[in-house]
């Protein structure tokens, strides 16, 4: 097999290939390279006696490639050579270790090892062949237990390689689900957001779906079985999934609500398939029977977000991403709103003005929500909702900058000063009172805002005591 074509990996041979042991190419850099890849990490394995002679050979690397040197306490037998380009791992092991070492890793696929120099292939769990038929197998039993994030992981590569899992490999990643709450957040947040910022990855999130989900995040399981009314045609929990599912079809919602497909970031998919998972986790707090029977869900909404910080945390995600979502959560039925209520231009303004450039990703999960509704009573619904949004989006990318950048006429803190007051949800009150203003008529300014807050010092000043 040739050479990979790879600058890094050339960079290392030519300095390490008049040395004893040449290094050995270990785990996903030899996966990608025989599915002829570009590797995305490049792993080493420099076998020897001394492992003084590992360090000097790594000293003379770095300084040759002017790379900068990691060594983790923890893995003394570790050292990292990187810069912002590069990383390159090196792990020193004695020759007769190199089977073990590759026996230890995940799935049969990541525990090959390559002489990169002529290609010879190491290859002691059968990896090569479940590459040819596109199979993700466990190499040893133990592989869950001993790493529980490689639960995800093993749906992260079924997502980005479009490999399957076999029976008996999936069979003990989902066993090995309540041992999900033993890693670092960090870790499953990490091997999660891949397979949600992948078009492809809601193949994974249903077969995650139960016990691996729900055990990782209770509200989820909390709405499992939970009956809903005659709109719909699943339960609660089926419906969530639905939805999610929806989201990774953004090419198809954008048909449906006639509207170009929009450009949205790796980030942005994250939040809006994070939020249509949690959407309706408030309706296990909420759920009632009204005097006819019916199902009823009232500001399910704000309990599922809720849920979504609580359940999420356990992920230690960033404080941005969570609050987007949350706030998608929130808002999930105002399309709905719109369709049994009405709209006009002025309601489309507030919420842009509400929610930014996050109103597209909202008219999406509210598109998604509608369409996997499709119980008797919902005849005809998904069609209104998907005019209204395609309304909603070609005001937005008409308006959507002029709205976003409205000047700001008063701060919080001239609010509390003008009335003694602290910070209350009176000062919100009257911040967006005079942002609907601003909306409803562009000549509206500082010198107006102030009346409706010298209004709100009279009105505070004759209501005391």
């Amino acid at each position: 097999m040739p050479t990979p074509d790879d600058p890094e990996l050339q960079l290392v041979l030519k300095h390490l290939r008049q040395t004893s042991r040449p290094p050995l190419l270990v785990g996903g850099a030899v996966r990608d390279c025989l599915l002829n890849k570009k590797p995305k990490d490049l792993d080493f394995l420099i076998t020897g006696t001394e492992i003084s002679e590992f360090e000097t050979a790594m000293a003379e690397l770095a300084d040759t490639l002017n790379l900068n040197t990691i060594r983790p306490a923890a893995f003394p037998e570790v050292i990292r050579l990187v810069n912002r380009d590069i990383s390159l791992d090196f792990t020193f092991i004695s020759p007769e270790t190199v089977t073990e070492n590759l026996m230890e890793r995940d799935f049969t696929v990541n525990a090959m090892a390559m002489n990169p120099a002529d290609g010879e292939i190491i290859d002691p769990a059968g990896g090569r062949n479940d590459l040819k038929q596109k199979k993700l197998r466990f190499v040893r039993e133990s592989a869950f237990q001993k790493d529980p994030v490689r639960v995800i992981r093993l749906f992260r590569f079924q997502t980005e390689l479009g490999f399957t899992p076999d029976k008996t490999t999936l069979k003990l990643a989902k066993k090995a689900a309540p041992l999900l709450n033993k890693p670092a957040g960090e870790r499953i947040r990490e091997e999660l957001y891949r397979i949600l910022a992948n078009d492809n990855g809601a193949v994974a999130v249903k077969e995650m779906a139960h016990p691996i989900l729900t055990e990782l995040f209770p509200s989820l399981s909390a709405i499992r079985s939970i009956p809903q009314n005659g709109y719909h045609h699943l339960d609660a929990f089926g419906h969530s999934l639905a939805v999610t599912e929806w989201t990774f079809r953004i090419k198809k919602l954008a048909a449906i609500a006639n509207i170009p497909e929009p450009d949205i970031s790796d980030k942005d998919k994250i939040i809006l398939r994070l939020a249509a998972l949690f959407h309706d986790t408030g309706k296990a707090d909420t759920l009632a029977w009204n005097e006819n029977g019916i199902t009823t869900f009232k500001k399910h909404q704000i309990h599922s977000g809720e849920h979504f910080l609580a359940d999420i945390a356990r992920l230690n995600p960033s404080k941005n991403l969570t609050e987007r979502a949350a706030a998608l959560i929130r808002r999930h039925m105002l399309f709905l709103n719109f369709m049994l209520n009405g709209w006009s231009e002025n309601s489309f303004r507030k919420l842009i003005r509400k929610m930014g450039k996050d109103s597209r990703l909202l008219a999406l999960l509210a598109l998604a929500d509608k369409l996997s509704a499709n119980g008797p009573l919902s005849a005809g619904s998904a069609d209104k909702i998907a005019k209204i949004i395609g309304k909603f989006i070609k005001y937005y990318e008409k308006e959507a900058e002029t709205i976003e950048k409205l000047p700001k006429l008063l701060s919080g803190r001239e609010i509390m000063d003008t009335l003694g007051i602290s910070s209350s949800p009176e000062v919100g009150k009257i911040l967006n009172e005079i942002a609907e203003k601003q909306l409803a008529d562009p000549a509206f300014g500082r010198e107006q805002a102030l009346q409706i807050l010298q209004t709100h010092k009279k009105n505070t000043q004759e209501h005391k005591p």
